[in-house]
């Protein structure tokens, strides 16, 4: 503006001459043809200002939606990291729960069975004897060490808690045993645990007499179920 006040005051003495040839009609003329065309110079400043100020508000916009677009990028980042590091440290922690969770179920097992293989490593058929009296209870798979199939006969001594081995062993063999049954068993009494345990080799149920053990006292396998008679060693 004050650009403009200086060109305007300057305007008598560049029309002095036109008003000294055509009057003063054509000074005005001129005069106004002057201020339009001043205006006009101030107006496309003003626009080219604005224009600018405009570019450089698009100019921080972008740079804010950059440093948006950047910042959002490394927040995802950083949180796919906790994600992935959270995941490793869960499957670690899984990890170590079932290694121990399996030793200590063979530490388990192998304390369980100890008895057992100290009693099969010291059987010996030169020290068995024969129980005989009738079934009171009868179990396939008992809950409590040595696992496997256990039968409770009422004897003449007493109520004597019998291991049999595999009851797959009876059944290939076709012999069950109910409550009030008489058998005959062929074993011996070992130490197992903080007691003993009689391990039974042959049971004999009637005319129905089945292997369970070998010589040695290791379980035979159900395969390996053999009908014994009294020829063969049987129970007499």
């Amino acid at each position: 503006m004050e650009k403009f006040s200086n060109r305007a005051d300057g305007l008598g003495t560049r029309i002095g001459p036109y008003i000294a040839v055509g009057g003063a009609t054509q000074a005005d003329e001129v005069s106004r043809s002057f201020v339009f065309s001043e205006r006009v110079h101030i107006g496309g400043v003003y626009v080219q200002r604005l224009a600018l100020r405009f570019a450089g508000c698009l100019a921080r916009a972008a740079n804010l939606e950059t440093i948006r677009r950047a910042t959002d990028a490394l927040t995802w980042g950083r949180s796919m990291k906790r994600k992935i590091k959270t995941k490793m440290g869960l499957a670690c922690l899984s990890g170590l729960l079932l290694l121990a969770s399996g030793s200590y179920a063979q530490q388990k097992t192998s304390v369980a069975s100890s008895g057992a293989t100290t009693a099969i490593q010291a059987y010996d058929i030169s020290r068995e004897n024969m129980l005989q009296g009738t079934v009171v209870a009868f179990t396939k798979l008992s809950k409590i060490a040595p696992m496997g199939a256990h039968v409770t006969v009422q004897t003449s001594a007493g109520v004597i808690d019998v291991d049999l081995g595999s009851a797959q062993l009876l059944d290939a063999a076709n012999v069950s045993l109910s409550s009030g049954e008489s058998v005959k068993i062929v074993g011996e009494t070992l130490p197992f645990g903080q007691g003993t345990q009689f391990f039974a080799r042959i049971l004999q149920k009637g005319d129905q007499a089945v292997a369970l053990r070998s010589t040695r006292g290791f379980p035979l396998k159900p395969m390996g179920a053999v009908k014994v008679s009294k020829q063969s060693g049987g129970v007499s």
